[in-house]
């Protein structure tokens, strides 16, 4: 009951805090793990899943929702201390992964690497949403929503209507966007990093210790 009672508080802060919008308030020191959520999102989406493959008659796209949901799911199992292991085991496979996926031909083989990719960063997303919400302050969330956004809106009404930068995301675009999250996973949420306390006023935010 008592450990029930810290997260309702906990929820309780992140509702009633009032933090000033103005840039003063995003902590440059928290980069990565205010780009760790937003990374997790557009790595999930950023693999174009045009196969032709189908599996007890359901198409590539609708047999995505079942390990995205699978891997989500996995974070209500997890004990606190092992969300950001979980993040990072999870983005090494995806790592190990996404190889498969540009060289293999269409087939079963191939959508087998898919779904086993969208069930590991669901875990990321679900670890990572798990930052987002109890490590950074409210300004620092806005802006990594609007990060979210602004990628949705460049990415389906402009560049994915260019057939090269489709080509190149198949490829070495998703190889490079995949270094870059490895190296957002592993510097967010740095034992330094977890604990904050005090008020937004002068820079020190209270945050959720993964402790």
């Amino acid at each position: 009951m008592l450990k029930m009672t810290g997260i309702r508080t906990t929820i309780a802060k992140i509702f009633t805090s009032r933090d000033e919008l103005s840039f003063r308030n995003i902590r440059g020191s928290l980069w990565a793990t205010l780009l760790v959520f937003p990374l997790s999102f557009i790595i999930c989406d950023m693999r174009h899943f045009d196969i032709e493959t189908s599996i007890l008659g359901l198409k590539n796209f609708e047999l995505m929702v079942f390990p995205l949901g699978f891997g989500w799911l996995v974070l209500l199992f997890l004990p606190k201390n092992l969300i950001i292991p979980a993040l990072r085991l999870s983005a090494i496979v995806c790592a190990i992964i996404l190889p498969f996926q540009m060289i293999l031909p269409e087939g079963l083989p191939l959508q087998v690497m898919f779904l086993a990719f969208q069930f590991f960063i669901a875990v990321c997303l679900g670890s990572s949403f798990y930052i987002f919400c109890f490590t950074l302050n409210n300004v620092e969330r806005l802006l990594g929503m609007c990060l979210v956004s602004f990628y949705f809106g460049i990415f389906y009404y402009v560049l994915w209507n260019l057939s090269g930068f489709v080509a190149f995301m198949k490829t070495w675009g998703s190889a490079a966007a995949m270094v870059l999250y490895l190296t957002v996973v592993f510097y967010s949420c740095r034992k330094k990093d977890r604990q904050y306390h005090s008020e937004p006023d002068n820079n020190n935010f209270h945050s959720a210790s993964f402790a």
